[in-house]
């Protein structure tokens, strides 16, 4: 109804990134509190706030890591999430790890080095992911039951999956060409599941990124934010460089001004347009 939070947080704190479950229940959450390791982990909550539990701690370096993704399985009986491990002193074991558990927290299994961005696919049975570095990346589609991975083509130099359509045969992410920094060129593409088919969606020259957020219930349209350069808007930074790594020192940061406005284009004709009021109310963060 509006009339105030069924639940909060107070104090300092960083609980993030919730997620529903499919039936609609439960809301799955990260709590990344740093400095109580002990209390960091993913987290789940019943939809009238009740029955708070902690599903899964942080894993092998829990002083040196945090959780950063979630997806939750269609069925609802497996999570995939990517811990991050920093400045793990003596061991390999640094970067992006994608882990497979029970919803339930059990079973907890490493899925794959390197990776990121899991995203379900409608069947249940597979999964998308983005690995790579600042200078290339690529999406893969992964079978945690079979154990198989399979690498989609390349649009540009980097490329991740962000979305799958409700029929599970499309995917939507974002790729760029250019590695002056995390916010430039990103632009909305759109493939089959098994790569042989894409498109991207074109830019006019003040758009800097297009990320989609959601695909409609109907399977025809994706709802997405443009960000779009503005005089008036929020400030935002990046980093100035070239494609070799030795080139990127010393930094050169820039910083610039913008505005987002959430956009539905139609999958089909490729058209996109910003939403109206009625949409703005159906297509909101969350429902």
């Amino acid at each position: 109804s509006g009339s105030g939070p069924i639940f909060g947080f107070s104090g300092e704190c960083d609980k993030r990134m919730p997620v529903w479950s499919p039936d609609g229940q439960h809301i799955f959450f990260i709590d990344a509190n740093t400095g109580k390791e002990e209390e960091s982990g993913i987290y789940k909550i019943d939809i009238d706030g009740s029955n708070l539990s902690k599903i899964l701690g942080l894993g092998r370096y829990p002083g040196s890591s945090n959780h950063r993704d979630i997806s939750i399985s269609p069925n609802g009986e497996q999570i995939a999430f990517v811990e991050v491990c920093l400045d793990c002193p003596g061991t390999m074991w640094t970067g992006e790890h994608l882990y497979f558990a029970d919803s339930n927290g059990a079973s907890r299994d490493l899925g794959s080095r390197e990776l990121s961005s899991p995203v379900w696919i409608t069947d249940g049975e597979s999964l998308l992911a983005s690995g790579g570095s600042i200078y290339s990346s690529t999406t893969y589609v992964i079978n945690p039951t079979e154990g198989t991975t399979s690498e989609l083509p390349a649009l540009a130099e980097r490329q991740e999956a962000l979305i799958a359509s409700p029929d599970g045969t499309l995917l939507a992410g974002t790729i760029t060409d250019t590695v002056t920094g995390a916010y430039d060129g990103k632009r909305l593409f759109i493939m089959s599941i098994d790569g042989s088919t894409s498109s991207i969606l074109e830019q006019d020259e003040d758009t800097f990124i297009d990320k989609p957020k959601f695909w409609s219930t109907d399977g025809q349209h994706i709802i997405f934010d443009r960000f779009i350069y503005s005089e008036n808007g929020e400030f935002m930074s990046g980093r100035l460089g070239e494609r070799e790594p030795e080139q990127l020192n010393p930094l050169q940061v820039y910083e610039f001004q913008y505005d987002v406005t959430r956009m539905i284009m139609d999958i089909d004709t490729l058209t996109a347009r910003p939403l109206n009021e009625s949409e703005r109310l159906k297509y909101q963060d969350g429902i």
